[in-house]
């Protein structure tokens, strides 16, 4: 077996064998010592230094290996022979050159095992003999020729006149020859002119013979005979046929296969007849025998033509005709002052430049004119000027009335599409948000249709984004925008909304929202709502995590604040050098030092002992990996930092919880990555940097172990408690015991909270959110966020989950081992007891509040019916039993009591396993407080109430009914039952996750300063035609490559090409739509003007509206003077302007030496009654006891000595403080103590420290005095 990267390089393999060799064995090699080895295996005496293996040889023999290629002894010994390491830089491809000087030391590589056959080994060395016997052949010539120079080595003189002679016989034999060769020639012409003379004779006989064929044939012919002559352009069989041009002038013949005798009274026989008007002028003629001819082609053919001439087909003269026609229409398109692109043209262009989001029209203009002379210079079109190229291009505002006009397009085929769907529900999603400080109000409208209307074999959801319009934000408001948006649907045959989706919080919360559009009859009154899911669920856990572990803000010590600063502290680093690859450079910097620094790792083991455990483990198991696999990995782990790391906020969904992973993973890096940070800042004397601050916050977050005992942290210089001991890990019988016991104070308490935090989403929260995000399992790819089938039953999932967690259940969950781990070595174990249940309790509160109402509510639950097959079939029964159960019959209906597997759609992703549940538990908390009564009159249930009954009365339990499965329906037809869980059930959506898309790209507009109407133009292309395309044109990569698994996005040339395919499809579609709204009479510029009016949207009614209140409060209502107006009557003064002081300027480092050394000494003093009292000037502790005195705040003689100077300003602030919210009456404007930064002295001690100060505030601004 041979391991190699070059097979064909022989000098290697050999170089391989001879490392086995046995006088190789326990040494380093190097290229001097390779050599000779080398060398010695392949038979050469060692002396013989002309046919060594030099050292150069073996560098290029190796030129293209591998960075490391180590070489060992066989399998059986492991015995490392040898090493090196390539550096393309350096022609030696060895690591050291003299390792072979120090003794006993290896070079650190990593080893491959490489194995040589025998038969490649003999070939191998007989490659290298075959070189050394070339080496010798060599050898022997060069001796031989100094053997023939030596002989006449006496005789220098004669030598020279031999070589003077020998140039002069070269000169004579070349004369010879020549003469010799001219000879010949004139022996050969002789020959050639008598053979012609033969030829001559032999013409006349062969002209006479074909004379009497031809008269013969005649006579035959007369007699009746059939000819056999052929035409003259028509070769028979056997025949082939010979094309010439002769003196300008060219002809044909044929002649028979291998029987050809051409004269040249032939060839001019059989030239074409000139045209009369070049006839035989003798002009004419010497133009034609001066012609100079080339070869030329045409397909697989060659032939002659005229010097300057070419040859074109047919088809292809076709196109350069209608190719000089486009040139023409080309130059008439810019031959203008205005662009005379039609609109179909330019709906292709809106459509592509509406996906450039926060490109500006300025900067499109310039890209279209770019790219419009950048193809007419390829073509060599060069007549156009630049002034008609760029007039002939669209201008923005062209760009701007087409979008508006796209825009109208698509809501006009948007119409046509419904209608061909024949759909009747529909549902809105709603989304009041808000970005770069602009509001947008994102309706989406959703119904059921066809995948193709013409086929109608498969059922799909479709969507339509209505507008991202602003509006006020109190649901009469948005529900006024929400009927003005459904205006041009409304009129559709049957069209009604039933179900909304919106947000669960707010002004425009969907519970407020709801029967204000019932109210101005924009729904049905019988529409259902739901709150989103996802902000149900994020709310839970936001609302868990705070009031367990606290939030985030400046000087908050939390798991979640330490996130904050984390991510901040990780992008200033990339801030500062400019990305991710400085970031990763200082990282791979960091942990190499951590690796070798044994004082870092002192500090880790005793700051975070499981944290660094984790990290050893890490690199442990990515050691013993076999393969790249567990190389790269290795690498990537101490060279490369986590990328796309979100600001860890709660308002943005799942960012926490990832930040938490990345956090726990990297933790002891991180720390480092920060203490590099300090070092460097300070070292340059930036201590109070942002960056500085940062690295010191997040170092005090990661060590907080919430005891003040100084002996629980590392302090740099103790070496004792980082003395490593023993551990015998053959005592446990358990495998997760096997690890170096925790004691209390090893664990830092955030790193704990954050396990428990990280632990909880992989046991039960991330499970929910991949539930959330997943496709239908029937409609396919686009559909998430319409589950809601499936989530009434998801709902009782969520409760399980959740309960088996409650109540110490979160213990025996393999997901909380390292949680329970770090436990032992926390220091207060019992808060951390009272903190898992308080955060599952609160879990709990809120996932009650905001979650199973909205599912379990009289006008969702039905919603079952189009889930699990099992439970539809149990919901029914239900229903069947209550509306026969008799008024005196107060038994509670019975489910069934049984185990079953709630199918790929409920598979939890993170926890990977199957979800079972017991269906008499789940119907029993699904109907605990529904209403049957309220159900039976739901819409749904009315409408369908005979197949739901036929569903509900099957004789045997065991018999259910699927919807989706028509084998089981028996003789019953349930197919209106399912159509209308398709058209009623599936399009509510669960979530407004598609809503929070459009948030963002209206945001993304809004960057290049263009208005809502533009921001409402694109949000509707892009609905109408952006994501379908996407949809489309993977389906058609996918047909593309069936070998190759779907693409996630279509990018690059196939993006383009498809795209355009995709518009011409919509332009057909929209000249069917425009031909049949004419027949309906829809006033398509009506759509438009709505569309580009401002003055028709929701923001102008909602400012008109507040404008009339304004007029009318002013010309009406009577002048009110509040409190809140009225002047405070004073204005805050800066420190300098006022005298003042700045409270931090005093300290302990500005006062006088005996002060200093009297709070030294103050424990001496105050035991032997010594009081210190200093009036010196300049000094800050005597100025402070001064100001204290001239305020009459009263310190006892133990105060002043013992407490802080610290302690004493913050009396003084505090004194300050209450003269200004009492006296001055700024404590009524919301002023603190906090709020007190300065005060103007009293005491005349602290009055001769103005000019110390002021020094102090021109040196922090760098001003010098």
């Amino acid at each position: 077996m041979v391991s190699l990267s070059r097979p064909h390089a022989p000098l290697r393999a050999v170089v391989d064998h001879c490392l086995r060799h046995r006088d190789s064995q326990g040494k380093i090699i190097t290229l001097e010592m390779l050599s000779d080895i080398i060398n010695i295996a392949a038979g050469i005496k060692i002396d013989e230094d002309s046919l060594r293996v030099t050292e150069d040889e073996l560098g290029a023999a190796y030129k293209n290996c591998e960075d490391h290629t180590p070489i060992i002894d066989d399998d059986s010994t492991g015995h490392v022979l040898g090493t090196f390491k390539w550096r393309k830089d350096k022609l030696s491809p060895w690591t050291v050159a003299d390792l072979a000087r120090k003794a006993n030391q290896q070079p650190v590589e990593y080893p491959l095992r490489i194995m040589m056959s025998d038969d490649m080994i003999n070939k191998l060395m007989g490659f290298l003999q075959q070189r050394a016997d070339d080496k010798k052949k060599r050898e022997v010539r060069k001796r031989k020729r100094e053997e023939e120079s030596a002989e006449s080595g006496n005789h220098r003189a004669p030598q020279a006149h031999m070589i003077e002679v020998e140039e002069v016989d070269e000169e004579e034999e070349r004369r010879l020859e020549k003469e010799k060769k001219e000879a010949h020639m004139e022996k050969l012409l002789k020959q050639q002119a008598a053979q012609a003379k033969k030829l001559k004779i032999e013409e006349d006989k062969m002209n006479a013979l074909r004379k009497d064929i031809a008269d013969t044939h005649n006579e035959l012919f007369q007699l009746g005979s059939v000819s056999t002559r052929s035409a003259p352009m028509k070769v028979q069989e056997g025949q082939r046929t010979l094309y010439y041009i002769l003196d300008g002038r060219g002809g044909f013949l044929h002649y028979d296969e291998g029987m050809a005798c051409i004269f040249p009274s032939d060839l001019a026989k059989n030239l074409a007849d000139l045209p009369e008007k070049y006839g035989d002028e003798e002009s004419k003629h010497n133009i034609r025998m001066k012609k100079v001819y080339e070869l030329s082609n045409i397909g697989a053919c060659q032939f002659f033509v005229p010097a300057g001439s070419s040859v074109v087909a047919n088809n292809h003269q076709v196109r350069k005709e209608d190719s000089h026609d486009t040139v023409k229409d080309l130059q008439g398109l810019f031959g203008g002052d205005i662009s005379k692109f039609d609109r179909d043209a330019l709906r292709i262009a809106a459509a592509f430049n509406v996906q450039g989001y926060g490109a500006s029209d300025e900067a499109t203009e310039m890209i279209i004119v770019g790219w419009t002379a950048a193809i007419l210079e390829q073509l060599g079109i060069s007549d156009i000027d630049p002034s008609s190229i760029s007039n002939g291009c669209p201008s923005r505002r062209t760009l701007v009335r087409h979008e508006a006009m796209l825009a109208a397009d698509c809501m006009l085929v948007v119409l046509q599409e419904i209608m061909d769907d024949g759909a009747k529900f529909f549902a809105l999603i709603t989304d009041h948000g808000k970005r770069s400080g602009i509001e947008h109000f994102v309706k989406i409208l959703v119904w059921t249709g066809w995948a193709d209307p013409k086929k109608k074999d498969r059922k799909v959801l479709k969507f339509h984004c209505l507008d991202v319009d602003a509006s006020a934000h109190d649901a009469e408001g948005c529900a006024a925008a929400v009927k003005r948006s459904l205006e041009e649907f409304t009129g559709l045959d049957g069209f009604k909304v039933t179900a909304v989706t919106g947000d669960a919080g707010g002004g425009a919360s969907v519970h407020n929202l709801l029967p204000q559009l019932i109210k101005c009859g924009a729904v049905e009154k019988s529409a259902a709502k739901i709150n989103c899911v996802m902000h149900g669920l994020n709310k839970c856990l936001e609302s868990a995590g705070q009031d367990t572990f606290g939030g985030q803000g400046v000087n908050k010590r939390t798991p979640f604040q330490l996130l904050f600063v984390f991510n901040q502290l990780w992008k200033a680093i990339k801030e500062e050098g400019g990305g991710k690859k400085y970031l990763d450079s200082i990282y791979s910097v960091v942990v190499n030092k951590l690796l070798n620094d044994g004082d870092w790792q002192c500090e880790a083991k005793k700051n975070f002992k499981q944290a660094f455990q984790t990290f050893e483990t890490q690199l442990q198991q990515l050691e013993e990996l076999d393969g790249d696999k567990g190389i790269d990995d290795l690498v990537d782990l101490i060279t490369e930092t986590p990328s796309n790391i979100s600001d860890p906020v709660f308002s943005r969904w799942k960012t926490v919880m990832s930040c938490t992973r990345v956090v726990l993973q990297y933790w002891t890096q991180i720390y480092f990555v920060a203490v590099a940070i300090k070092q460097r800042e300070i070292h340059q004397k930036k201590h109070s940097s942002y960056i500085c601050i940062l690295a010191s916050a997040l170092l005090s977050l990661m060590k907080e172990k919430d005891t003040t005992n100084v002996n629980a942290y590392y302090k740099p210089g103790d070496k004792d408690m980082c003395m490593a001991q023993e551990f015998d890990d053959t005592q446990y019988l358990v495998e997760e015991q096997a690890l170096p016991p925790l004691e209390r104070g090893d664990t830092p308490v955030f790193y704990a909270m954050l396990l428990f935090f990280q632990a909880f989403g992989d046991a039960y929260f991330d499970d929910q959110f991949h539930f959330v995000m997943k496709d239908d399992p029937v409609l396919g790819e686009g559909s998430f966020g319409q589950t809601s089938r499936f989530c009434v039953e998801r709902l009782y999932i969520m409760h399980k989950l959740l309960a088996e967690l409650e109540n110490d259940g979160w213990k025996t969950k393999i997901q909380f081992k390292a949680y329970k781990r770090a436990l032992r070595g926390v220091s207060n174990l019992e808060y951390f007891d009272k903190m898992a249940k308080v955060f599952l309790e609160r879990f709990r509160f809120v996932f009650d509040k905001h979650l199973r109402p909205c599912w379990t509510s009289d006008s969702i639950l039905h919603y079952i019916l189009g889930g699990n097959q099992v439970l539809a079939n149990e919901f029914a029964r239900w229903l069947v039993d209550y509306k026969r159960m008799s008024s005196d019959d107060e038994e509670p209906y019975q489910f069934t009591n049984q185990i079953i597997d709630m199918g790929a759609i409920h598979y939890r992703t993170t926890a990977r396993k199957n979800v079972r549940i017991n269906v008499e538990e789940c119907m029993n908390y699904l109907t605990a407080d529904a209403d049957p009564a309220a159900i039976m009159q739901s819409d749904f249930v009315k409408s369908h109430w005979d197949l739901i009954e036929e569903m509900g009365t099957f004789e045997y339990i065991e018999d259910t009914i699927s919807l989706f499965d028509d084998t089981t329906w028996g003789h019953v037809d349930f197919e209106p039952l399912l159509e209308a869980v398709w058209n009623e059930i599936a399009i509510h959506a669960c979530h407004q996750q598609r809503c929070e898309n459009y948030v963002q790209l209206a945001a993304l507009v809004a960057k290049t300063s263009v208005g809502e109407v533009r921001r409402t133009l694109r949000a509707i292309i892009l609905s109408t035609i952006i994501r379908p395309f996407h949809q489309w044109a993977k389906q058609v990569l996918a047909e593309r490559n069936p070998d190759k698994p779907p693409p996630r996005r279509v990018e690059g040339a196939a993006r383009g090409e498809l795209l355009v395919k995709f518009m011409r499809k919509f332009s057909n579609k929209l000249e069917r739509a425009k031909r049949l709204a004419e027949e309906r009479n829809i006033d398509i510029k009506a759509i438009q003007q709505k569309l580009v009016n401002q003055s028709m949207k929701t923001s102008a009614h909602h400012k008109n509206k507040n404008m009339n209140v304004l007029l009318e409060a002013l010309t009406v209502g009577k002048r009110n003077i509040t409190k809140s107006e009225e002047a405070a009557g004073y204005i805050d003064k800066p420190v300098i302007m006022s005298d003042g002081i700045t409270i931090t300027f005093l300290s302990m480092n500005r006062s006088c030496k005996n002060c200093k050394s009297a709070w030294t000494k103050r424990n001496a003093m105050w035991k032997k009654k010594e009081f210190h009292h200093c009036e010196s000037e300049g000094c800050c502790l005597a100025a402070v006891h001064a100001e204290l005195k001239e305020r009459n705040i009263k310190l006892s003689k133990k105060d002043l000595t013992f407490k802080t100077i610290g302690q004493k300003r913050h009396e003084i602030r505090a004194h300050v403080a209450k003269e200004v919210m009492v006296d001055e009456g700024k404590g009524q404007h919301g002023f603190v103590i906090t709020d007190v930064k300065d005060f103007v002295p009293k005491a005349k001690l602290m009055e001769s420290i103005k000019q110390m100060h002021l020094d102090w505030l021109n040196e922090k601004k760098g001003l010098s005095t």
